[in-house]
């Protein structure tokens, strides 16, 4: 038929291609691949048949195996040899529009560009196919003017994701290669290949092999549906959540029976799930020291969290130990790394541990001092905490009189610290001669504030004695 007849016999199929469309049966459901889709979908396609020396043979090797595929089919070329689509169409593949004479469709007007493809379809269903509404444009060239004529007739334009180039002198082993290498996991994997160009014989070749390693790389097979995506009647796209890890906070908790050092206090961050997974996915955990110490303030965590089919929250359980230590809040963090069939959003949860124990309480003791003959001398006025602290405890200690005045010891005011860990503390106090021959004499130290502690017994009395005269 020549391009002005082509043209005359457009406005009336084209007017009707929509219902004409919509008129047939669905396809028999396309064969799927077994087992589990880890990684996704990948869908096969073939265009520019069919081939004599190719298609049928290509489908003997695609149903041994149950792969579905999708052939974009060259109208001329079913006419030559209709035996092949019809076969295809009956044994579950899709079949879709790729011209009449595999036109560069950019190049032709409108009217060129309907009849071209109204007249694939009239062969198509005269030889009882029933084509889907997907088309593909020769060479992939399409615009936005050749868009709008393949949307008019109810047509979805596909292209492909993955093009191994095997329309070019090359091994059936490189094309298998450039296949399995441009895959991408949980994305999708339309795949050109050809069975109706010359060097189809080695695609033909390649096929076996895109199979085995499509597989072992944890993807499925599957057919492309009404709208051109990838669609698997047994197993859909699988679903890839997003994790996050949310914060912790715990308690030291109690103190183990008998020296135990296991208690029931613990961290319990949560692992959770944008959407339910489809099935089993998993992620890495472990815990990362940051002013909690491994060891003494929480028990360290290394371990993967799997998520079963339809699971969208998982806890994980960071122990705390307990100790008798007044302490600021500890923190420990719960980082989630080496996600396998999930994406990673917050990954890193922050734990932190309240402490239990009181603060510490100060106590002074009191002391004797022996009044020197000349001169001063030196005595400790003891300071003790009942328990120890991560901080730094701070005592306003001040010197007040008895019947020991200013002319028998130094007066003080200061401030001492007691560092952290530490639980006493000895204060100098500094007492003078006098020649009297006087009774003992006191004066007190006395906590005037205490900071990070409480005061238990908070003065110490300082008792100056004379030292006993030596025998002769």
């Amino acid at each position: 038929m020549t391009r002005r007849r082509v043209m005359r016999t457009t406005g009336v199929v084209s007017a009707c291609l929509a219902s004409v469309i919509g008129l047939g049966g669905t396809p028999a459901p396309a064969l799927s691949a077994p087992g589990a889709c880890s990684n996704g979908l990948v869908a096969l396609t073939f265009d520019d048949g069919p081939a004599v020396a190719v298609t049928g043979r290509l489908l003997d090797v695609l149903t041994a195996n149950r792969v579905p595929a999708t052939f974009f089919v060259v109208g001329e070329r079913v006419a030559a040899a209709p035996w092949l689509t019809r076969a295809a169409y009956r044994g579950g593949f899709v079949i879709a529009n790729h011209t009449h004479g595999h036109e560069l469709l950019t190049n032709f007007s409108d009217g060129y560009i309907r009849g071209t493809l109204v007249k694939t379809h009239q062969i198509l269903r005269g030889i009882g196919v029933v084509p889907s509404r997907l088309m593909r444009p020769p060479y992939g060239a399409i615009d936005p003017r050749v868009r709008a004529v393949v949307s008019d007739l109810g047509l979805t334009p596909v292209l492909w994701d993955i093009d191994p180039r095997d329309w070019e002198p090359s091994t059936s082993g490189a094309i298998a290669a450039r296949v399995l290498g441009a895959l991408r996991p949980h994305e999708r994997n339309i795949v050109l290949l050809h069975d109706g160009v010359r060097r189809s014989p080695t695609t033909l070749q390649a096929v076996p092999a895109i199979i085995r390693g499509v597989r072992q790389r944890g993807y499925c097979f599957a057919r492309l549906g009404p709208s051109g995506q990838p669609v698997g009647p047994v197993a859909p796209a699988p679903v890839v959540p997003v994790a996050s890890v949310s914060g912790a906070v715990a308690l030291e908790g109690l103190e183990g029976l008998e020296g135990q050092q296991d208690h029931t206090s613990a961290l319990r961050f949560t692992v959770r799930l944008d959407r339910p997974t489809s099935r089993p996915v998993s992620l890495r955990v472990r815990t990362v020291e940051r002013t909690a110490t491994a060891g003494a303030d929480y028990r360290t965590v290394d371990a993967r969290v799997t998520f079963s089919a339809g699971e969208t929250q998982q806890s994980v359980k960071v122990r705390v130990r307990d100790d008798r230590v007044d302490e600021t809040r500890d923190r420990v963090e719960l980082l989630a790394s080496e996600p396998r069939g999930l994406r990673l959003r917050d990954r890193l949860g922050v734990g932190m541990i309240r402490d239990d124990d009181p603060r510490p309480r100060v106590r002074l003791t009191d002391v004797g001092v022996f009044e020197p003959t000349q001169g001063s001398a030196t005595g400790m006025v003891r300071v003790d905490l009942d328990r120890p602290s991560s901080r730094r405890v701070l005592l306003k200690l001040v010197s007040l009189p008895l019947e020991a005045d200013e002319s028998d010891y130094v007066p003080f005011e200061a401030t001492r610290a007691i560092a952290p860990g530490q639980q006493r503390l000895d204060v100098p106090v500094e007492v003078l001669t006098d020649t009297l021959d006087e009774p003992p004499e006191r004066f007190r130290v006395r906590v005037l504030s205490a900071t990070r502690s409480s005061v238990a017994h908070g003065t110490s009395t300082v008792t100056i004695t004379q030292v006993p005269p030596q025998s002769p």
